[in-house]
């Protein structure tokens, strides 16, 4: 049996943003309230109408019902109610364990210089009874971007990508990175591809990152989400319509990395260029887990352009709605990747958690396929 009971769950908030998905909601509070412990929740729902289960749960959380703000102005109103050292965000249909949270934070308690943690994220889709599961990322498992300059840490997260925006952050460090960043994400509020490479950018620019090989997260996929269905940064980087976003990305990103670094304008520009060929270049099969020189990877974009000509037969695979099959296609490829939970911790445990809250609200499967 776990001890999350005899853990303490005060000292940090999970926000959850939602969007007209109350089966969605009410499953991750249902998931959330199952622990014994009371855990600090902030619900920011944008939906047209009332979560209508909200009498079920509103003595338990705080809940915020503003349908007439955007994503970014929400966020920014639930600044003020955090009252803990610590937060994080869960989208409402995914998963964090919060046993892992609690190591996270004592992983920080004890590393000052690091601002943010996580550990282990998988992702997972549910379909007739089954549930697959598999990796996101190349190599996930003990991460420590840990380099002393944000420029030098910049490189390092965006030559082997891991998505930072869902971790543990110090409540102090998330202020900062919400307040400074809310005018780039509303310029990129349709723009998926720069969104989560900004926040990514500003999150490392604040100091270090860990990620600590024990489970923390399932996010499921889904293939009519906004990241299936936006541009990819190849046709961001060198599309013509996107020019402007790209070019008021480098700016945004530029801007900050060199009042934070204190480093020549042309210079954090030049970084963070390098740093966008270096994402892009980590979908070319094995690539940068070549142990070449970084200069020498960077130096290779032509190979850039190769790959977004891929990618442009993926667009027209989305046209006649076989993408799915694609995608499905390369989690198979990402599954080499995947190292099985341990069975000296807590993972299996917290897994088997996870699958039965899946299982128990599998109508709401049953309703995308109807």
């Amino acid at each position: 049996m776990s001890d999350l009971g005899k853990k303490s769950f005060d000292r940090f908030t999970i926000i959850i943003p939602t969007y007209n998905k109350p089966d969605y909601l009410k499953r991750i509070l249902t998931y959330f309230l199952s622990f014994k412990k009371r855990i600090n929740i902030i619900v920011l729902d944008g939906s047209d109408e009332v979560f209508p289960d909200i009498s079920v749960y509103e003595d338990k959380i705080e809940y915020l019902h503003t349908p007439k703000l955007d994503p970014f102005e929400r966020s920014k109103l639930a600044l003020n109610k955090i009252n803990t050292p610590y937060v994080l965000v869960c989208a409402d249909d995914d998963f964090v364990v919060p046993d892992a949270v609690i190591k996270v934070i004592d992983f920080l308690d004890n590393n000052p210089d690091y601002a943010s943690g996580q550990g282990v994220s998988y992702s997972f889709y549910y379909k007739n009874h089954f549930i697959e599961k598999y990796s996101p990322f190349w190599d996930m498992n003990n991460r420590k971007i840990n380099d002393n300059t944000p420029s030098e840490r910049i490189i390092n997260i965006m030559s082997n990508w891991i998505l930072i925006a869902y971790s543990v952050f110090r409540t102090e460090v998330f202020k900062v990175i919400n307040e400074n960043i809310y005018f780039g994400l509303k310029v990129f509020r349709y723009n998926t591809a720069l969104t989560e490479l900004l926040y990514n950018i500003y999150t490392i620019i604040e100091g270090k990152h860990i990620v600590l090989p024990l489970l923390y997260s399932a996010r499921e996929v889904a293939f009519n989400s906004s990241g299936y269905i936006t541009a990819f940064l190849e046709e961001v980087v060198y599309k013509k319509k996107y020019r402007q976003d790209y070019q008021n990305f480098l700016q945004f990103t530029s801007e900050y990395l060199s009042k934070e670094e204190k480093i020549d304008i042309e210079e954090a520009r030049r970084v963070i260029k390098n740093a966008v060929y270096c994402f892009i270049c980590i979908f070319l099969p094995g690539f940068y887990h070549i142990p070449l020189p970084r200069k020498l990877k960077n130096s290779l974009r032509c190979m850039v352009f190769v790959l977004w000509m891929g990618r442009s037969v993926i667009s027209i695979l989305r046209k006649i709605k076989l993408d799915g099959i694609f995608i499905r296609i390369m989690h198979k490829i990402f599954r080499r990747n995947d190292k099985p939970l341990s069975p000296d911790t807590q993972d299996i445990e917290n897994w088997n958690k996870i699958e039965e809250y899946i299982k128990k609200f599998d109508f709401l499967y049953k309703k995308q396929s109807a």
